[in-house]
């Protein structure tokens, strides 16, 4: 699925960890790998920068020769090289979206939410405002000669919650899955008390509804066939992937999506998000708490659709 895969660089040692898992997808998928980055140009009145840009520019361009160069050296890879002008959220996107089956692959601190660094800002941005998949890397540190670190697919999990909606991070998940020959878990999440399903995401907004142990198990059994359904569906589209189902029963999605990704050895999550307001499935708070308490890796997907 994958075709172009792309590492937004700022620069930095934190930001160049990404890299090495970039490109181990390239090799895997077959995919273009692309090294970017955004030039910015401060414009105040009465002062002229030009001078100061043209060279910052120059840099810039010099920075991601290296780095191309260095990964030509060390996965036998041609990246392609883009510099491109802008605000940096905007301008990733944009160009991500022109790309034939993109994927974004971008570090993240993952301690306190998203890191107030570049690189955690801009990734909050991207995750919210992009319409292709990000790969999100939870790195710690700014160790030197990090380029070679890569992230181990072997076991990836979809939490579900029966909506159409959360259904979208399934297509990239397993693409991922399929390139890497990992396994994919489909979790199909079930609170203990019926809900609204639009208030799942956000139990707290309103009472749930009484339920007994027999409609419990009915929701059970069709929590399972539901599962069953997409992972069938699943092996026809990729018919050597390992595909297996899981239905947890929990009061809250997060908990519920990191005790399963900790109970099945699961190295990435992979999340379905509108990045704004309420999502059936999960909410930007969600997101946040999978990023940090779960696995280095999370795919997350904001396709440009609600559903």
């Amino acid at each position: 699925m994958f075709k172009t895969i792309i590492v937004p660089l700022d620069g930095s040692l934190f930001a160049e960890q990404a890299i090495g898992t970039a490109a181990t997808i390239a090799q895997h998928a077959h995919a273009e790998l692309v090294l970017l980055r955004v030039h910015e140009t401060y414009v105040f009145e009465a002062t002229d920068y030009s001078v100061t840009d043209d060279l910052s520019r120059r840099e810039q361009e010099l920075y991601l020769a290296e780095m191309a160069e260095r990964v030509e050296n060390l996965f036998g890879l041609v990246p392609e090289r883009v510099l491109l002008d802008g605000i940096v959220e905007t301008a990733i996107c944009t160009f991500a979206t022109g790309m034939e089956s993109p994927l974004i692959v971008i570090s993240t601190h993952g301690r306190t939410g998203f890191s107030r660094l570049w690189l955690g800002s801009i990734a909050d941005a991207i995750v919210r405002h992009a319409s292709t998949p990000v790969l999100m890397l939870r790195h710690r540190g700014d160790g030197d000669g990090e380029v070679t670190r890569t992230h181990h697919f072997r076991h990836l999990i979809v939490p579900l919650d029966g909506a159409r909606f959360a259904e979208v991070a399934l297509a990239p998940a397993a693409a991922l899955a399929a390139a890497f020959k990992a396994k994919l878990t489909l979790l199909r999440v079930v609170a203990p008390a019926n809900a609204p399903v639009p208030l799942y995401a956000a139990p707290y907004v309103a009472p749930p509804i009484d339920d007994d142990d027999e409609t419990l198990n009915i929701r059970l059994e069709g929590a399972e066939e539901y599962a069953r359904a997409l992972a069938m569906n699943l092996r026809f589209d990729y018919p050597d992937l390992e595909v297996d189902t899981a239905v947890r029963v929990e009061d809250s999605p997060a908990p519920a999506i990191l005790n399963a990704a900790c109970a099945h050895g699961v190295d990435t999550i992979a999340l379905a998000t509108h990045g704004r307001g309420l999502s059936r499935l999960v909410v930007a708070s969600v997101t946040d708490k999978v990023l940090r308490g779960g696995p280095e890796a999370v795919l997350v997907f904001r396709p440009d659709v609600d559903a």
